[in-house]
């Protein structure tokens, strides 16, 4: 179940944060999935692009916060409570 979404600022990409603790990165053109961001740290309760679109903020339920990149996936920042 979808819990939070938000649209890149260029309006190509699409994110959503699940229940399952997986925020997802959407290519909206070809309605192909481009990235599974597992936080593994409970439902992914809201999700952000930076005002550039390449990084992704997601907190989680359980009071963690990470940003991605959003080309490689890679964790730039994890914070913890």
């Amino acid at each position: 179940m979808v819990w939070a979404l938000d649209f890149s600022p260029d309006g190509t990409l699409l994110a959503t944060g699940s229940v399952d603790g997986t925020a997802k990165i959407w290519d909206l053109s070809t309605n192909q999935e481009l990235l599974v961001l597992d936080g593994e740290a409970g439902i992914a309760d809201d999700v952000a692009f930076s005002p550039d679109g390449t990084r992704l903020a997601v907190s989680y339920k359980k009071g963690i916060a990470k940003l991605w990149d959003t080309m490689t996936g890679a964790v730039l920042i994890f914070e913890f409570p």
